[in-house]
């Protein structure tokens, strides 16, 4: 699957969050917001995008727990099509 560079970046960007325990897997979320802090290249405008993105090519879910649509309340997981984009 094609990637832009920004959609490249936030799949290697999920691992490295302080809240990553473990082998990349499916389904295994972290908070949005941390991984949005190890890329300090992106606007906040530009990581939203990026997510919507990624979530529209199903490589990524996102959960929001609080349903208030705010990044400290959500989280991003892998999907299998999503740990294959980030193993090529």
């Amino acid at each position: 699957m094609k990637l832009t560079q920004f959609e490249r970046r936030y799949l290697e960007a999920i691992p490295q969050s302080n809240y990553w325990d473990g082998p990349v897997k499916v389904g295994i979320g972290v908070w949005c917001f941390s991984v949005t802090d190890e890329i300090t290249e992106f606007t906040e405008q530009q990581a939203k995008g990026v997510m919507s993105s990624l979530v529209k090519k199903e490589l990524v879910t996102i959960e929001d727990y609080e349903g208030k649509g705010r990044g400290d309340d959500m989280t991003v997981a892998f999907t299998e099509a999503g740990v294959r984009a980030l193993n090529e």
